[in-house]
């Protein structure tokens, strides 16, 4: 039985990308996914930042002359142009003391949506052979559905992957790893920073995921539900593993995620109809919804009387280890307890300004770009 191939879409940004490994899913889910990881994972900005935007703080205030003499959130409106780069809105922050004030959360907010491009986007893994009068509601909005459908005039309704392909014609662009991929590529004027403006520059747009951190989270951000890192790292023997990436485990978030997005046409043969397989695999019951990875505290509390967060750590872990049972069998302990033979790509992705083992390793990976 042939398997379908299977395609990661980002259907808010009309973006898709291939599976790391190859397209079918017993073969792409025990490869690293980790553009998928890091295109979710919100970054950390360096410490030293919060000093510096204290000092800032202090030429807020009355000013009357030139660009200045223009109230707070016009100069907030002028740096946040939606055609400036984030480079850009850096370059003219650091000007002054009281534009970095001001913007320091414009800024703040850009950054984290560069490193983490597909955060908050609907989210799938569609199979070749779904059907679009099959795909789950909510997948596609209004919007969307109308551009599926103004083609069947011409095709008929047996669309590839559900006629989602239709919606995300991009393939994803690069993403923003900080500061070291200017310094190692070289961006235009960047070559022409120097001293303070040079140390600014590379200190505002620098990112880093701390090593000490233990709580973070894939997160639904549409049913309100996460799954904790470390019950991963728990399961393949490694509790101590860096997160987010947990790159000396053999499952990560990643893995996490592609248990729920997955989606194939129910009246197709698939492999996910082997009786191994959770049913819910194949009918993803998070396909289409939103997705970030964050720390726990960066989550925020839900009121009381509103639905509140949910752990299904428990349910994707058990539901992790019958899809590598239904791969390896006899053998699923010892492959899950395995360290990965990680590629360059996988590096190149965990790639960050801090300076854990990790993030060295990424910005050393660059010297073979993907």
């Amino acid at each position: 039985m042939n398997m379908p191939w299977c395609k990661l879409f980002n259907i808010s940004h009309g973006e898709y990308r291939h599976l790391e490994g190859k397209p079918h899913f017993d073969e792409f889910y025990e490869t690293k996914q980790s553009f998928l990881v890091r295109s979710l994972a919100f970054p950390f900005p360096l410490p030293e930042i919060h000093t510096v935007h204290q000092d800032a703080e202090k030429a807020r205030g009355p000013h009357f002359r030139g660009l200045l003499a223009l109230p707070d959130e016009t100069l907030v409106a002028i740096i946040s142009d939606p055609d400036f780069s984030l480079p850009d809105m850096v370059a003219i922050s650091i000007t002054c003391k009281r534009l970095f004030a001001v913007s320091a959360r414009a800024i703040g907010e850009a950054r984290l949506l560069a490193a983490a491009r597909w955060s908050g986007c609907r989210i799938a893994c569609v199979c070749e052979t779904a059907c679009f009068s099959d795909l789950p509601p909510g997948m596609l909005d209004d919007d969307d559905r109308a551009q599926v459908e103004a083609m069947i005039t011409f095709i008929d309704n047996n669309f590839e992957y559900g006629g989602v392909d239709v919606v995300c014609k991009v393939p994803s662009p690069p993403l923003w790893r900080g500061a070291f991929d200017y310094v190692r590529r070289g961006y235009g004027w960047y070559n022409d920073l120097q001293g303070r403006d040079l140390d600014m520059f590379n200190l505002v747009v620098s990112q880093t995921f701390p090593v000490d951190r233990k709580d973070w989270v894939l997160v639904n951000l549409s049913k309100l539900e996460y799954v904790r890192a470390s019950a991963l790292a728990e399961l393949c023997g490694k509790p101590d593993d860096l997160q987010p990436f947990l790159p000396n485990c053999k499952v990560d978030l990643g893995h996490a995620l592609l248990t729920r997005i997955c989606w194939a046409s129910e009246d197709s043969p698939f492999w996910f109809g082997s009786a191994h397989i959770p049913p819910e695999v194949g009918r993803g019951p998070w396909a289409g919804d939103r997705f970030a990875i964050n720390t726990m505290d960066r989550l925020g509390k839900q009121k009381e009387g509103q639905p509140q967060w949910k752990d299904v750590s428990d349910a994707i872990v058990r539901d992790v280890k019958r899809i590598f049972e239904s791969i390896f069998h006899g053998e699923t302990d010892n492959v899950l307890k395995m360290t990965p033979l990680l590629q360059e790509i996988d590096w190149y992705w965990y790639g960050s300004d801090g300076d854990d083992e990790v993030a060295v390793t990424g910005r050393d990976a660059l010297a073979n770009p993907y």
